[in-house]
């Protein structure tokens, strides 16, 4: 069966950055007074094309704006800086909203979810990549079939991992292999990479250039930015694109550009490795006295080019380009996030080891405070009062604090959202539903075993109002790590003002201090407190319907409490202990998910 024949092509694309007043405009709504940025042009005004089944290396000195050109390509670009000019797919003009189902991009970085393996990360991303139509065996053929690919089935069970931070996980060689894999799945008929042998060894950056000249075999479009690849590599580029300082130098074969460096008198050596003399006599030697005339020797080089080499791309009139690649309907798109969410989460983040402290701390409590509530009297009424507090500001301020460890996926999560695979909201709502399970799953051991021991109130439903407390309260504090961990990019800073904001928060919850001893002014700060509405919750599960509390018999009965509901008429004010403080608590929570979603947004937009 014979392939496709497509073609990508750009007239006058060029790249520059964006004006102060530009910026200004676009934060200030937000009072934000960005520092001032120079306007200047990062890619000059060039066109090109490129037809299926070919393989082009973009070469150039360091700086020369490589990676900017690719981000244009794809429709990319850096914050502070705007792309001109027009992009087209057989002759159908692509805008950033396609270029996602024609482009597959592969930045220099390589992001992943660390703690999957090789095999979960490619099942995952054939999930999100594939048609909905496809049955689970085909995604599973998809996957092995890109696992015999590139030679990743004796890595298949391993986890990814980070060889930089931690030093457990698989090679850099086979990182770009993997993310290779996960684009390749999308089977886009353009694919753009950055910098894919940075970083590797002589024999791993010719293992990746060589899968680079083999996909675009397949009939695919193949445009890799490569810093000084070694002679053995230059026979397996079809075409070579030479930037200097944003400047199209050349775009054409091997064979041309050996002609038009012999043809302006810069002739390559022989022995030598064209593509470092092509770098060599196009690099410019900022702040030197040659700077000038490097500079005239790159436009020289350039209109050689244009007078002997250059094709003319045809400027005509051509519809806008409506494809839209098929993915994962909103319902697969929701298991699988979760699926991942989970797995990532409950291995790194807040799995076995927050509840194995959570756990050993719910033990302790039970030791120190056993038995207290089961026979509850005057004396001991502070105590089962104490336990019900420390649980509170301790959970609240682990919880506060996680967030930040979470910080390590956005990259990912952006990237994958620039790329289509799914909606920022399907994201943050699968977020949401993970946390609530996992929260729930820490919470019950290390709460239940304290709650047994310190005897509190024994009736089901009320061990089930406590726990459905102390989890709303956990996922309150969550969400209010996540504002902070959004907002705030120094972990130092994070660390102290989560803290901070802890205790403030604490002092307004009655768990320190007897609100009713709170100056007037105070008072009403108290409701801003998400643990204050947890723990008069809580107070008023175990206390509210408790019966008679025994006076001890050298105690003035006047100065003993009734019952349990005596006792949270003198201590609290009665509207602190409504019923209504729940509904509040669950707004509380939800009004935090949102506001972190529009800090989420608006900083990776």
């Amino acid at each position: 069966m014979a392939r496709e024949v497509h073609s990508y092509s750009w007239i006058n694309l060029r790249v520059q950055t964006v004006s102060l007043n530009e910026l200004q405009g676009a934060f200030k709504i937000f009072m934000y007074k960005p520092s001032r940025v120079s306007q200047g042009m990062i890619i000059k005004s060039n066109s090109g094309k490129i037809n299926s089944g070919t393989f082009v290396a973009l070469m150039g000195p360091s700086g020369c704006g490589k990676t900017s050109f690719l981000n244009a390509l794809a429709f990319r670009p850096q914050p502070g800086v705007k792309v001109l000019g027009k992009c087209f797919f057989d002759d159908k003009e692509v805008s950033k909203y396609t270029a996602k189902y024609v482009c597959s991009y592969i930045p220099q970085d390589d992001l992943f979810f660390e703690n999957l393996t090789v095999g979960e990360h490619l099942t995952f991303q054939a999930g999100l990549r594939l048609s909905s139509n496809q049955s689970q065996r085909n995604r599973d053929d998809a996957v092995d079939q890109m696992l015999t690919l590139l030679n990743l089935h004796h890595i298949k069970n391993n986890r990814i991992g980070n060889t930089l931070s931690s030093g457990n996980g698989i090679s850099k060689g086979e990182r770009k292999r993997i993310a290779f894999a996960a684009e390749m799945l999308s089977d886009l008929p353009v694919i753009l990479v950055d910098e894919p042998t940075s970083g590797l060894d002589s024999h791993m950056a010719s293992v990746v250039v060589k899968l680079l000249y083999d996909v675009s075999r397949l009939g695919k479009i193949v445009i890799a930015s490569l810093h000084q690849p070694s002679s053995q590599l230059f026979k397996f580029f079809d075409k070579i694109f030479l930037l200097s300082d944003g400047v199209k130098v050349l775009y054409g074969t091997r064979q041309q550009a050996l002609e038009l460096f012999s043809q302006s008198g810069f002739p390559v050596p022989e022995n030598y490795n064209p593509v470092d003399w092509f770098i060599l006599n196009t690099k410019i030697s900022y702040g030197r006295s040659r700077e000038h005339e490097d500079r005239r020797k790159v436009m020289y080089l350039a209109d050689m080019w244009h007078l002997y080499f250059h094709e003319e791309i045809p400027i005509q009139p051509a519809a806008v380009l409506k494809l839209r690649q098929a993915r994962a309907q909103v319902g697969i798109q929701f298991k699988i996030i979760i699926q991942r969410l989970f797995l990532t989460y409950w291995r790194q983040y807040m799995g076995g080891s927050t509840a194995l402290i959570l756990t050993l701390f719910g033990l302790y409590l039970g030791v120190i405070f056993y038995n207290q509530a089961d026979n509850v009297n005057q004396n001991n009424i502070r105590s089962v009062e104490s336990v019900m507090g420390i649980q509170v500001l301790v959970s609240s301020l682990i919880f506060l604090s996680t967030p930040k460890k979470f910080k390590a996926t956005v990259p990912v999560v952006v990237r994958e959202i620039h790329s289509g695979l799914y909606y920022t909201i399907v994201y943050k709502f699968c977020i949401y539903i993970v946390e609530v399970l996992l929260l729930v799953l820490q919470t019950v051991p290390g709460y239940g075993i304290m709650y047994w021991m310190v005897g509190m109130n024994p009736l089901p439903l009320r061990f089930i109002w406590s726990l459905y407390l102390s989890v709303n309260l956990n996922w309150i504090m969550l969400g209010l790590g996540h504002i902070l961990s959004n907002l705030l990019n120094s972990d130092k800073l994070y660390v102290d003002l989560s803290l901070q904001i802890g205790l403030v928060l604490s002092l307004f919850s009655g768990l320190i201090i007897n609100l009713q001893q709170l100056p007037t002014f105070l008072y009403p700060f108290r409701l801003a407190s998400p643990m204050f509405y947890g723990y008069q919750n809580m107070r008023m599960a175990q206390w509210l319907g408790m019966g008679a509390i025994p006076c001890h018999e050298n105690k003035l009965k006047d100065t003993c409490f009734i019952n349990g509901m005596e006792y949270l008429r003198e201590s609290v004010e009665l509207e602190d202990i409504s019923m209504e403080n729940h509904i509040i608590m669950t707004f509380v929570g939800v009004i935090f998910r949102v506001f972190a979603v529009i800090v989420f947004l608006f900083k990776n937009h």
